[in-house]
């Protein structure tokens, strides 16, 4: 089995629902649920003038491929209702595969690690919960590292500490 860590977030509807929602969905269609991050309420990261994100990182074990992971990521993004009018836009939910394993993924439809995670504080507080000592298969420093040198002022707050899987 294969550690994947994704990433999904929130900022329209019923958030806590959506995540919820979305967390029973990956349990069935990608892989077992080892781990989540607390609830992380986010100021919006790119265009800022819309509502605040609920954010959250998730530990998975796997058997399946990255390519077959993202196409059941997307059929998730659908089922509960990715209505993203732009980019950086609002959106009900948001998955990113942020890290499968120790992998370096670059394809047309794929890139993992994801290229713009240790930009985003957003990203980071998530993953502390969950792995602060996982190194970057790229960057070769551990996610507390990258949580330290986050030059990224935007606000996150943990706000639920221990969800409910």
């Amino acid at each position: 089995m294969n550690d994947l860590i994704l990433h999904i977030g929130s900022n329209i509807g019923d958030r806590e629902e959506n995540l919820s929602t979305c967390l029973r969905l990956l349990n069935i269609h990608c892989g077992e649920i080892i781990n989540t991050s607390g609830i992380y309420a986010t100021e919006a990261w790119g265009i800022k003038d819309q509502p605040e994100f609920l954010n959250q990182a998730i530990h998975l074990k796997s058997y399946q491929s990255p390519e077959d992971i993202l196409k059941n990521i997307q059929k998730i993004e659908c089922i509960i209702g990715k209505e993203k009018e732009f980019h950086w836009g609002p959106r009900r939910i948001d998955i990113d595969i942020i890290f499968y394993g120790k992998e370096i993924i670059e394809t047309d439809s794929l890139v993992i690690p994801h290229p713009m995670m240790q930009k985003r504080a957003f990203v980071l507080l998530p993953l502390m919960d969950i792995i602060p000592d996982f190194i970057h298969p790229l960057l070769d420093v551990s996610i507390r590292k990258l949580t330290e040198d986050c030059m990224d002022s935007s606000y996150a707050h943990k706000i639920i500490v221990d969800p409910v899987i």
